[in-house]
């Protein structure tokens, strides 16, 4: 089955979490491929506390007229920046509603994970393609903690995220050819 892969082109409705300096917008700290790690990124300090949520616009999606579109999968690689104990999460906004996936859980490396919709989670039903196309994604986020047991201590550290997209995975509507009496070919899809 083909898929389409589409990036962050613009903000989105949230922008809660803080730049990398000096780049100048959410959306461009996450859009490249392949991820440049920490030359930018966005971020959720240890000073901030409480879920921090980005959104992010997409371009319009070029998926042929009649498609199935069997399910999305919004991909996103994160890191700590000192500690073990960074969560962040798959966001989508979809029919003016956000749907936040599971937390994972990261050290102070890059990972990348994922999670999948296979259906729209506000209609129950297939993806269609103008949801496709009004669909924003990003992350959730919250600060990295740590407990010293020795000193009786909680320590705060930075979540970072450096790359967010989404694949659109769907099956192309048959093509059918009807043959006119003239010898003329016209395709339907």
């Amino acid at each position: 089955m083909p898929t389409e892969t589409l990036r962050p082109n613009a903000a989105g409705d949230k922008t809660e979490w803080t730049l990398s300096w000096p780049h100048p917008n959410h959306w461009s700290s996450v859009d490249e491929t392949p991820p440049n790690e920490d030359t930018d990124y966005v971020e959720i300090v240890a000073a901030e506390g409480g879920e921090k949520r980005d959104l992010f616009n997409l371009p319009a999606s070029s998926i042929p007229d009649g498609s199935t579109i069997n399910k999305i999968t919004v991909y996103f690689r994160h890191r700590g920046t000192l500690f073990t104990d960074w969560r962040c999460a798959a966001l989508i906004k979809t029919n003016g509603t956000e749907y936040r996936a599971g937390y994972t859980e990261n050290g102070t490396t890059y990972q990348t994970f994922s999670q999948i919709w296979s259906k729209n989670p506000f209609t129950g039903e297939d993806w269609t393609r103008d949801e496709i196309n009004a669909l924003q994604i990003g992350v959730a986020g919250t600060r990295g903690s740590w407990y010293d047991e020795d000193s009786g201590w909680t320590y705060y550290d930075n979540t970072r995220c450096t790359q967010v997209y989404v694949e659109i995975d769907y099956t192309e509507a048959a093509i059918t050819k009807k043959v006119l009496m003239d010898g003329f070919i016209f395709i339907e899809g």
